[in-house]
């Protein structure tokens, strides 16, 4: 959990180049820095269900799964990928937090919600 957004230096670091991210063209084809490199599971998230926090009413995605190339094994040519969800209806909302941390201070809940990735190994 990087707590950064998915396009934030701390994130894209481990990532490689945007080529080979997935979605991308170059997703499905190995390179020497396959070994070492983590890939960023979020676009596998459905996009109406792509953030894990609401700050000030804005959805952020904020709690990202990186996955290493061993996790995702290619099948026909292609890399088996895992089904990812971010669990936004894990209560009733997720609340839009604000710049006083005092305004939840009775709130059990988390203001994150979290993010599953399920592998079929």
């Amino acid at each position: 959990d990087f707590n950064d957004g998915i396009d934030a230096q701390t994130s894209l670091l481990l990532c490689g180049p945007s080529g080979s991210t997935i979605g991308t063209g170059g997703f499905d084809r190995p390179d020497k820095g396959d070994d070492a490199r983590l890939f960023n599971l979020v676009p596998l998230i459905p996009e109406e269900r792509r953030f894990s926090r609401i700050q000030q009413g804005t959805k952020e995605m904020l709690d990202q799964i990186f996955a290493s190339e061993e996790l995702l094994p290619p099948e026909q040519g292609k890399r088996r990928v895992p089904e990812v969800d971010c669990l936004i209806d894990f209560r009733e909302h997720i609340p839009s937090v604000t710049e006083d941390p005092g305004e939840r201070a009775d709130d059990l809940a988390p203001d994150h919600a979290p993010v599953v990735a399920t592998f079929n190994l």
